[in-house]
């Protein structure tokens, strides 16, 4: 895409697809990055023929906004999955005195109630 329609497509359709994302995101911030990263993309492509400009666009940003999510939810569960395999890897064992002592102080009240 040349640089004449891309910044054409951008004067005219940022506002809406800021919009759009702004709606999806209740973020400024994410729905900045959104339109960034849609017409960043869109820069790197070859010619385009699009037939609905205005469509096209709210769409490539609907797209990266599912990229976005389905990424950020699949490196939670990657951290939470890796905290749970962290917990039960470096749990401590207790050691053998450890386990002697706490049998016989269970063990020795019940010696002293029967005596």
């Amino acid at each position: 895409m040349d640089l004449r329609e891309l910044e054409s497509l951008y004067d005219e359709f940022a506002p809406a697809g800021y919009a759009f994302a702004l709606q999806m995101t209740r973020d400024a911030d994410a729905a900045q990055d959104l339109v960034q990263s849609v017409f960043l993309r869109l820069a790197g492509r070859p010619r385009l023929t699009i037939l609905n400009p205005r469509s096209f666009v709210l769409r490539c940003i609907y797209r990266a906004h599912v990229d976005v999510v389905r990424r950020d939810a699949t490196r939670r569960q990657m951290l939470e999955n890796f905290a749970w395999e962290a917990q039960t890897v470096f749990r401590p064992e207790p050691d053998e005195d450890e386990k002697i002592a706490e049998l016989l102080e269970q063990l020795l009240p019940c010696r002293r109630s029967s005596a």
